[in-house]
């Protein structure tokens, strides 16, 4: 959970780079930080899909349109441990 802080920070950046912008409560926190957060997010999961292609657990499909598509390698689906 980002801190009050980080929320300032943000907000902060997002106006350095659009100094005209002007929101309400619920637009902020869709539009400005939610995007934001979001893309923060697709960064974390390409570096673990990567990890996790590069350590054998998934395999990576690629499609007719260009667009890779990643599940299980098989070989490892008894060697997963879920934590309960």
């Amino acid at each position: 959970m980002p801190s009050t802080k980080d929320i300032s920070e943000a907000i902060l950046e997002y106006l350095y780079s659009h100094p005209e912008a002007s929101d309400t409560l619920m637009g902020i926190a869709e539009w400005w930080l939610f995007d934001r957060a979001i893309n923060h997010e697709v960064k974390t999961v390409r570096a673990a899909l990567s990890k996790l292609l590069k350590d054998n657990w998934i395999i990576e499909i690629k499609s007719n349109n260009s667009e890779a598509r990643y599940r299980l390698n098989p070989a490892k689906h008894r060697k997963i441990k879920i934590k309960a």
